[in-house]
């Protein structure tokens, strides 16, 4: 069984920013951290699967994310995830 994350990721504009973002934090720390060299994204969930059932999970996501409508998501705050040099840190949105 391997570990799946299903992820959206923003437009081209929103992804330069927080690459800039995270440069700025970079120097900032003095340090590395462990998010900073991954792209903007959103993570919507992990699932497990296999090779002979993730083609399956993955058209039912396929599925059901073809019906949705794009939509607007605000982020406010700035979070981590771990208190140590390896910490993840993300932009947190806002709750409705």
């Amino acid at each position: 069984m391997d570990i799946y994350c299903l992820a959206i990721s923003p437009d081209d504009v929103t992804i330069k920013l927080f690459q800039e973002f995270k440069v700025k934090l970079r120097d900032r720390l003095k340090r590395p951290y462990g998010s900073e060299n991954s792209l903007a994204h959103i993570t919507l969930i992990f699932f497990v699967a296999n090779e002979a059932t993730y083609h399956l999970i993955l058209s039912e996501f396929r599925q059901i994310l073809s019906k949705l409508m794009p939509f607007r998501v605000s982020l406010s705050d700035f979070k981590d995830f771990q208190p140590n040099p390896e910490c993840t840190f993300y932009a947190s949105p806002d709750e409705y």
